[in-house]
């Protein structure tokens, strides 16, 4: 079975059924994985999905039925976009969520701390756990599962210039309680992705690596024991490309076998800044191999 690192976005769709619009306002903003993921597509367009969420007055809602029905989240705006979060309050902060029928849950916080708010029962009733956060200003918090009991939260804050501290917490009881597993010791520059496989195996991006007289490079880390011990990954990127792919995403796993993506960042403009460079690693993602340039689905492209 194909599994990818529980990453906190909702479930992909397969395809286009109906496309229906609604014009967006403060009071009630629909939102999916389906359209964020896709720029091109306006962001007033209701999902096909049937798993969304929207804000209505400022009062986070869910549905599992395509919006027929819609269960209160109890929350208060503010609280969803603590710490030092500066992006759109239109939609929740990418990463900082799951939702899909089995487990509902938002990281959240305010002056006492960080707490994740969950459900269990498709938002009939709710529970909260504290999240003992050793970052007092947050920015990222990225929130997944790896199994029903297995879950971490990668947290990065208390940002000075293009540095911040990091921190990777896990649970092991479904999200009741949380424990410091360990940090990325080597950098303190921003983080952009990261992501378990399982509760062993993660990997963490730190955007570009830059360096005086040589093409910028993907900065990706590696853990093998829960998250406690972290090193870089060699993604060696041909010298035809060197500078053009430059940020790795969190790679997926099917068993051994993995596969690696690595964009041109916000400012690429190769091919139109729409290809990625591909990798594949048969041993856990300790090395990687270049194979190729793909599009966003995953197919080939001729150089």
């Amino acid at each position: 079975m194909r599994t990818r690192p529980a990453n906190n976005k909702l479930i992909k769709a397969i395809g286009f059924a109906v496309l229906f619009l609604l014009i967006s306002t403060p009071a009630a903003l629909y939102y999916s994985k389906y359209y964020k993921e896709r720029k091109e597509i306006p962001d007033f367009a209701v999902p096909v999905e049937h798993i969304q969420y929207q804000f209505q007055n400022e009062q986070l809602q869910v549905s599992y039925d395509n919006g027929s029905h819609w269960r209160t989240v109890p929350v208060s705006f503010e609280d969803l976009f603590f710490g030092e979060y500066n992006g759109s309050k239109q939609e929740l902060i990418e990463g900082s969520y799951m939702i899909n029928p089995e487990r509902t849950a938002f990281v959240v916080g305010d002056e006492t701390g960080l707490r994740l708010i969950q459900s269990e029962d498709r938002g009939k009733t709710w529970t909260e756990a504290d999240v003992p956060s050793p970052i007092p200003r947050v920015r990222l918090r990225l929130l997944g599962f790896t199994s029903e009991k297995n879950g971490y939260l990668i947290l990065t804050g208390d940002r000075a210039m293009s540095f911040e501290a990091n921190a990777i917490l896990k649970t092991n009881d479904g999200g009741k309680s949380w424990y410091q597993a360990g940090s990325v010791q080597a950098t303190n520059t921003l983080l952009t992705d990261g992501g378990f496989v399982n509760d062993r195996l993660g990997f963490i991006s730190f955007g570009t690596f830059s360096a005086l007289d040589h093409p910028d490079r993907p900065f990706l880390f590696r853990t093998a024991d829960g998250g406690r011990n972290w090193s870089e990954v060699p993604v060696q990127i041909p010298a035809e490309y060197q500078g053009i792919f430059t940020i790795a995403e969190v790679p997926a796993f099917d068993g051994n076998q993995g596969t690696l993506l690595v964009n041109q960042g916000p400012n690429g403009d190769f091919q139109g800044g729409k290809v990625l460079a591909k990798f594949i690693s048969a041993d856990e993602g300790a090395t990687w191999s270049f194979t190729g340039i793909v599009d966003r689905e995953g197919n080939a492209l001729e150089d």
